[in-house]
């Protein structure tokens, strides 16, 4: 994948999560339950587009405060969900 298709491909997912929390959070206010607060994955993803998987998996480690291999492992599985693999 070429860096400008994974950027366009970033940018229309974190567009689609930006949509999904706003439907969820018209969703919790209607039903009365309070709007969860969202991740903070958002950099972590933008550093996974960026080709900056080590410096993903320190922030990674920095805000769960996990472990090298556990963080690793998430870093991976965001970066396969996310369809940089």
């Amino acid at each position: 994948m070429s860096t400008q298709h994974e950027t366009e491909r970033f940018n229309l997912l974190a567009q689609r999560v930006m949509q999904l929390e706003h439907q969820l959070a018209q969703v919790c206010r209607h039903i009365g339950m309070a709007v969860p607060a969202p991740e903070p994955l958002g950099e972590i993803a933008g550093l996974i587009a960026s080709g900056n998987k080590i410096a993903a998996i320190a922030k990674y480690q920095e805000l769960r405060g996990v472990g090298l291999a556990e963080a690793k492992t998430a870093v991976d599985d965001i970066a396969t969900r996310l369809g940089f693999v």
